[in-house]
């Protein structure tokens, strides 16, 4: 298993996790627009909607049944749910797609060997956008701590810590802050042959 299992919160979780009103990082993947924006960690889809208005099609892929399950977005014609562990995603090496991460990594059992194998994926012009809580605030130091108390085992990292998986000789990297969040970037660098 690749994280915290979230088949215990599945019914109850979209009452306390609200929908995002907005999505701060939309314009930037929208100028990067594919047919197919893939979820990871993407539960019961809260992020449908923003992620719909910059692609045709949108995959939820989670290691959690019930979450996609009790996705509400399940029956949209452009919403596709796929049950796998992250650390075996189910795509093709050389599939067109941009890769979202948003509030999923501090869930992972191994995220730097995780990101490793997805950053296989980014190729071309394929991105990666990881979206985590910044640690460094005490709001998400209480977070942390009530994650602790609920049984996760959750695990917060700096953005630093998480950029360093991604080497600057292989990897566009940009970094923004949003509130108590923190956004990268990340794009494989082009590879030139002479």
């Amino acid at each position: 298993m690749s994280g915290d299992n979230f088949n215990r919160f599945a019914n109850w979780y979209d009452v306390f996790i609200h929908p995002r009103k907005n999505v701060v990082w939309q314009n930037l993947i929208s100028t990067n627009k594919k047919p197919l924006i893939i979820d990871l960690g993407g539960g019961t889809g809260r992020l449908v909607p923003h992620l719909l208005n910059t692609a045709n099609r949108v995959v939820l892929a989670d290691h959690s049944f019930l979450m996609l399950k009790a996705s509400k977005y399940a029956s949209f014609s452009k919403v596709d749910r796929v049950c796998c562990d992250l650390s075996h995603l189910p795509f093709r090496k050389n599939i067109i797609a941009n890769f979202v991460m948003v509030d999923t990594i501090h869930h992972l059992y191994h995220p730097k060997i995780i990101l490793n194998k997805i950053g296989t994926l980014i190729h071309g012009e394929n991105i990666l956008l990881i979206e985590e809580p910044d640690i460094q605030f005490f709001m998400i130091k209480i977070i942390a701590f009530l994650e602790r108390l609920l049984g996760m085992n959750s695990h917060f990292y700096k953005k630093e810590e998480i950029l360093n998986w991604f080497p600057e000789t292989d990897f566009e990297r940009v970094t923004k802050q949003d509130g108590v969040n923190f956004y990268l970037i990340l794009q494989q660098k082009e590879t030139r042959t002479n």
